[in-house]
């Protein structure tokens, strides 16, 4: 905190602006002095005068007092967050640093200019966490946020302090000076009711003129004022607190607050609460407000000012060809670059609006965009979005949507090579289809059916036994070895560079019975979970695995309860066996055993399938 208010002195020693009087900063000087009077521990500084006058060697350690009483500590680091953070919202509110380039920031993102939250560098962290410990309507009117050029320009002038009724709804509409549009009243400020629970111990522990009356009643109407709820509960490890998210209920909950309502409903309730419920009630909402006390605007000002004058510099010819000379007059109006920049958009012309978005993710690909956020996590707070988790995320989410359909036609696609390879299973799989389905159209079909076709899930688990679709492991050094020991056996691939862990290993187990590297579809009928790597049960499945196998099976039950798959000679692929001088032979089998062991290409499409279909009698 000391540091961030020196910066900011720095920052400003000759940036001014006329209603941010030098009284202001002298009050900062002064909670820079208070903080350093803690910091040099002026009882560790008296003890050890005293013992030099006494000739002893002095061995306490600094700061024992704060070590010893978390109580004292915990007073002292919320005196000085909550005046740090009365000060970083009156720089904000003054200066337009955060609200301003804030509404730019959503106005790209709205466009598809700038990237969602932790999808990428190009993320503006500290603004997508202040936007979500402030709130929409502590930064935009009306409290949602603006989606067209139109309301980009006309919410961003609103929180300026312009007059409402000087819009009109005509986009042809042009207004020429955002001066002419200024009220009397001023910019729409901050509002710094995000934490009111703490603010509630303000007066008493900051400014040292209220009292509190630690009483039940008391207790339960600060509480009541949280604007935190609890999700799950402590009993079985599932208990959170989370923002109140609900529009409607977090709107009456502030108007409550702002009049003084709330908990007098709840008093004789909270008289009758139990003392530790409601230690443990006030514990957590001032632990739940504890990120928004402590977050560091005046980081995020400094930040947020240097990326204005990047976007600015970026946009001046822009700016100048547009508006004149007299578009900014002084820095201190830096703000009002983007609402030229929206003024722009609205009427048609795009350009400032990408300049600026370049910029902007100029200054965010160097670092900018987080500078808060390390703050923040250097003080111990586990904030911010993790590229990686969150990459993995988007991972998943293209697993579970596209690359799941395609493993199950990939898995279909081998069954299809095996099963035209034993025609004998042909029979065995359409008379449990025919039975099940009896003379019903496919229309008529349920999901219950399939769940009774054994015979074609069998199918499925004896092929991914066989042929995993899991994609194949690598060998990144050809010199190493081919094989791999468990217990008393060795484990061979089939050349260095891939090696597949089903196949090899539960392949040749002895648990896959005599027939193991051999298709056999009755095998796993009745064979026990968790055998195979894939659709095995376990946390390790994926959500859409229950709709792999009914994908699957329903494929199946379409095509080969009236057809069969029969294989046929590909030249390429033809091997002479000679049985005497001159003469070769090929049976069916051996070919198509042939041409699903031979090909390199092992995860296979669907158009592959070179084999005709017979209509079964």
């Amino acid at each position: 905190m000391d540091e961030d208010l020196r910066l900011h002195l720095n920052f400003h020693a000759k940036l001014r602006i006329n209603h941010w009087p030098a009284s202001n900063d002298e009050m900062m000087r002064q909670l820079r002095k208070k903080i350093k009077w803690v910091q040099e521990d002026p009882v560790y500084k008296s003890k050890a005068e005293l013992f030099r006058q006494s000739g002893i060697p002095c061995t306490a350690p600094v700061h024992r007092i704060l070590k010893y009483s978390p109580v004292i500590s915990g007073l002292i680091l919320y005196h000085f967050r909550a005046e740090t953070y009365e000060v970083g919202l009156a720089v904000a509110n003054a200066w337009g640093s955060v609200a301003y380039p804030l509404h730019l920031h959503n106005a790209l993102q709205q466009e598809g200019l700038l990237s969602l939250p932790g999808s990428s560098v190009e993320t503006w962290e500290d603004m997508d966490l202040v936007l979500s410990i402030l709130s929409n309507d502590s930064l935009f009117v009306g409290a949602e946020l603006p989606k067209n050029p139109q309301d980009y320009f006309k919410k961003f002038c609103l929180q300026m302090g312009t007059t409402a009724s000087s819009f009109v709804k005509s986009k042809h509409k042009r207004t020429s000076n955002l001066e002419n549009l200024l009220s009397k009243k001023g910019p729409r400020g901050i509002k710094d009711d995000c934490a009111p629970v703490s603010d509630m111990f303000v007066d008493r522990y900051v400014r040292n003129t209220g009292q509190v009356d630690w009483t039940p009643e008391h207790v339960d109407q600060i509480v009541s004022c949280s604007l935190f709820e609890e999700e799950g509960k402590a009993e079985d490890g599932t208990l959170q607190i989370g923002q109140i998210e609900d529009p409607e209920k977090l709107r009456e909950r502030k108007k409550n607050i702002a009049a003084g309502r709330v908990g007098k409903k709840t008093t004789a309730a909270g008289a009758r609460m139990p003392p530790d419920r409601l230690i443990r009630a006030l514990t957590l909402a001032l632990h739940a407000e504890s990120i928004t006390l402590s977050f560091p605007y005046l980081t995020l000002h400094r930040t947020a000012w240097g990326v204005l004058r990047a976007v600015r510099e970026a946009c001046e010819p822009l700016l100048l060809a547009r508006y004149g000379p007299a578009y900014m007059e002084r820095e201190s109006q830096l703000p009002w670059v983007v609402g030229w920049i929206f003024m722009a958009l609205m009427e048609g012309d795009a350009g400032l609006f990408v300049k600026a978005a370049e910029a902007l993710k100029e200054q965010l690909r160097r670092g900018k965009g987080s500078k808060a956020m390390q703050k923040l996590r250097a003080m111990g707070f586990d904030v911010g979005v993790d590229r990686t988790i969150c990459l993995e995320v988007y991972g998943n989410i293209f697993t579970f949507n596209f690359a799941g359909h395609d493993i199950t036609a990939h898995t279909f696609t081998f069954a299809l090579y095996f099963l035209a390879a034993n025609p004998g299973v042909h029979g065995w799989v359409s008379e449990e289809i025919n039975h099940v389905m009896g003379e019903r159209s496919p229309d008529e079909w349920s999901s219950s059916d399939f769940s009774r076709l054994k015979c074609c899930l069998a199918i499925m688990y004896e092929t991914s036994r066989l042929y995993t679709p899991v994609p194949t492991s690598k060998f990144v050094d050809g010199n190493l070895p081919k094989s791999f020991v468990i217990g008393d056996k060795t484990y061979w691939g089939t050349n260095s560079l891939e090696w597949r862990h089903p196949r090899f290993i539960l392949n040749s187990s002895t648990q896959c019975g005599n027939s193991a590297q051999s298709f056999d579809e009755e095998e796993l009928i009745a064979r026990r979970k968790g055998t195979f790597l894939a659709w095995a049960g376990g946390s390790r499945d994926g959500v859409g695995s229950k709709f792999s196998l009914v994908e699957f099976v329903a494929v199946m039950a379409s095509l080969f309860r009236n057809w069969r798959a029969n294989p046929v000679l590909d030249s390429s692929l033809r091997v002479k066996r000679p049985r005497r001088p001159g003469r070769g032979s090929w049976t069916r089998s051996r070919r198509t055993r042939r041409l699903y062991c031979s090909c390199r290409c092992y995860i296979l499409n669907a158009v592959r399938w070179c084999g005709p279909w017979e209509k079964r009698l």
